[in-house]
C-alpha cells in the first residue's frame, strides 16, 4: 500500500467544462493542501483559455503536472491514440490513485490504469454523463452495458448526489464495486453575499450553452414575460455547441435590447451583473451553479432535476418543472414582483445547505475512500502472496 500520508493522484476527464471542471480543481486544490502530488489529464480540445485561466490558478497543486491532448466525445479509432497517450502520461506520474470523471474520461482512465504495472486504485464519478440517457433508447442500452462492463476496472464508484446514485442502480444495476456520496461542495469564502450593480439584468442564466442546460426555456420564458407586459432584462453567460441557435432566437423574438450575451466569466462576477439566477436545465447531477448561487445569497430560479431537490431540502416546493417555459415564466414573474420575499427566499436557502455542501467534507469522503480502496488493494496483494507462498510449499 502506498504511503497514506502522502499520495500520487491523477484526475482525468475529458471535457474540462462546468461544474464537473470545478469539482476536480476543488478536489486537486484540497489534496495539495493535506500534502498530496496531484496530476490532471483532460482533453485539448475543449480547454478553452477560460479553464486554461482556472488551471493556471491552481498550478501550485498540480505537483505531478497537466497533460493534455485530443479526446474525442464519441468513441472512434483515435481513441487508440488517446489510449496510448495517456498511458505515458501516467506511466511517469506513477500513481497510486486514479481518479476518473465522466463518462469518455471514466473508461479511458480506467482501462489505461489497469494496464499499468503499478495497479493503482481506480475510482469513477459519472457526474451524470451517460446516465443522462433514457435507458430505453439505444444509445442508453448501449451506454449502460459499457458501464456495467467498466466496473471491472473499477475499485470504487464516487457519486455526487443520491439521484446519480439512484439512476445509476435503475439503468445500470446495483453497484458490483465498492461506491461512496460526496456531495459536491462549496468554500466557506464562497457563503458570501453578493450584491447587483445598479446596472445589473433581472436574470442571469450562467453554464454551458446547449439544449440539455435549457437556455431556449429561458429565452422563451423571457418572451411569453414580455407579451405579458413586463420588460425584464436578462444575461445569458458561457459558450457551447448551440450558441449561435440561443443568439439567432433572441433576434427571431426582437429582445436583441433586453437579453445580451456574455463570454464565460467567474460565477461571482457574473452574480454582481444580476438580480435573479435562473437555472432552466432538462438533465442535471448535482449543479455548481445552484450552490454558489446560494452561497452569494442570490434569488434563484431552478428545475426540479436530478439532484436539485436534494440541494432545496425542504424548500423544494419552490422548484418548477422541468422543460416548462410556462411555468418558467411565471416563477420569474412572482420574483419581479416579490423581490422582497425572494431575498428572504434566498436566506433561508443559506441557512439550509451551509453544513451539508462544503468542500472539506466532499474532499474528506473522497480522501477516506481512496485510503479504503488502497487498504483493500494491499489487503488482496497479501491474500494471494500468501496463497501463492502455500501452494509452493505444498509443491
Amino acid at each position: 500500500m502506498a504511503n497514506a500520508e502522502k499520495l500520487r493522484i491523477v484526475h482525468c476527464v475529458r471535457s474540462p467544462f462546468g461544474g464537473i471542471f470545478r469539482h476536480i480543481l476543488d478536489l486537486a486544490h484540497q489534496q495539495h493542501l493535506e500534502g498530496h502530488d496531484v496530476g490532471l489529464i483532460l482533453d485539448s480540445e475543449t480547454c478553452s483559455p477560460f479553464e486554461e485561466a482556472k488551471i493556471q490558478t491552481e498550478a501550485a497543486a498540480l505537483t505531478l503536472g497537466v497533460h493534455k491532448f485530443p479526446i474525442k466525445r464519441t468513441i472512434w479509432p483515435g481513441d487508440l491514440i488517446a489510449f496510448a497517450r495517456m498511458y505515458k502520461a501516467l506511466s511517469a506520474m506513477k500513481p497510486d490513485v486514479v481518479h476518473t470523471h465522466g463518462a469518455k474520461g471514466g473508461a479511458l482512465g480506467r482501462s489505461v490504469a489497469s494496464c499499468l504495472a503499478s495497479k493503482p486504485v481506480r475510482l469513477y464519478c459519472p457526474h451524470g454523463g451517460s446516465l443522462h440517457y433514457d435507458k430505453k433508447s439505444l444509445k442508453g442500452r448501449i451506454f449502460f452495458a459499457l458501464e456495467r462492463l467498466l466496473e471491472q476496472l473499477t475499485d470504487s464508484l464516487v457519486f455526487v448526489s443520491e439521484y446519480e446514485m439512484r439512476s445509476y442502480s435503475s439503468k445500470v444495476g446495483q453497484p458490483n464495486t465498492a461506491w461512496c456520496l460526496a456531495y459536491n461542495g462549496l468554500r466557506p469564502a464562497e457563503f458570501t453575499p453578493i450584491e447587483a450593480s445598479d446596472d445589473a439584468a433581472d436574470f442571469l442564466m450562467i453554464g454551458q450553452l446547449r439544449d440539455l442546460k435549457g437556455p431556449d426555456l429561458f429565452i422563451d420564458a423571457i418572451k411569453m414575460l414580455h407579451d405579458d407586459g413586463k420588460h425584464p432584462t436578462a444575461l445569458i453567460v458561457g459558450a457551447g455547441e448551440d450558441e449561435q441557435k440561443y443568439h439567432q432566437m433572441v433576434a427571431n423574438y426582437g429582445l436583441g435590447d433586453y437579453i445580451s450575451f456574455s463570454a464565460p466569466m467567474p460565477a461571482a462576477e457574473a452574480f454582481a451583473k444580476s438580480r435573479c439566477v435562473v437555472v432552466p436545465s432538462r438533465a442535471e447531477s448535482l449543479p455548481y451553479i445552484v450552490l454558489e448561487t446560494i452561497g452569494a445569497h442570490k434569488p434563484l430560479i431552478a428545475t426540479r432535476v436530478g439532484g436539485i431537490p436534494e440541494i432545496f431540502a425542504e424548500h423544494a416546493n419552490q422548484l418548477v418543472p422541468a422543460d416548462n417555459a410556462k411555468a418558467l415564466s411565471l416563477a420569474m414573474g412572482e420574483k419581479l414582483a416579490s423581490p422582497d420575499l425572494a431575498l428572504a427566499q434566498a436566506r433561508q436557502l443559506v441557512q439550509s445547505v451551509e453544513q451539508t455542501f462544503s468542500l472539506d467534507m466532499m474532499n474528506r469522503t473522497i480522501m477516506d475512500q481512496y485510503l479504503h480502496c488502497l487498504r483493500n488493494r494491499s489487503n488482496l496483494s497479501s491474500l494471494l502472496t500468501t496463497k501463492s507462498k502455500s501452494m509452493t510449499d505444498a509443491a
